[in-house]
């Protein structure tokens, strides 16, 4: 029987307490890209895909003012329809949800965010 061997996986400096994370080609290489939430110190880090199951770092962003409530899930998407990947993060106690437009090369806007009701699960607006 043959024996395998595994090589140790590369690691990453993010924010600190990272605790989502989500894949989208963020700039247009097509290649898959990542983003984590970083908890602790309110902010996203991205990683840009070397192609070859390696990342480089593609930045940090501010996920609202510093000081609130640090991000803690995140969803890749084209939110605003220009055909390029954008960022929805939401943060846990601040009760807010920030869009980070994409600019398709690996960078994106500064935040809009979003301020939800106190302890609404939901970010619709009643009609």
């Amino acid at each position: 029987m043959a024996t395998a061997h595994l090589q140790a996986a590369p690691s990453y400096a993010t924010g600190a307490g990272s605790r989502s994370i989500a894949a989208a080609d963020f700039n247009g290489d097509g290649k898959p890209d990542l983003v984590t939430a970083n908890q602790s110190n309110t902010s996203l880090s991205v990683l840009l895909s070397l192609g070859n199951g390696k990342f480089q770092p593609g930045g940090q962003y501010r996920s609202e003012r510093r000081g609130q409530s640090g991000p803690v899930s995140l969803v890749a998407g084209d939110f605003n329809g220009d055909l390029k990947p954008d960022i929805a993060v939401v943060s846990q106690f601040s009760a807010s949800l920030a869009v980070l437009i994409g600019h398709g090369d690996g960078t994106f806007e500064a935040p809009a965010v979003i301020k939800q009701e106190p302890h609404r699960r939901s970010c619709s607006r009643p009609i």
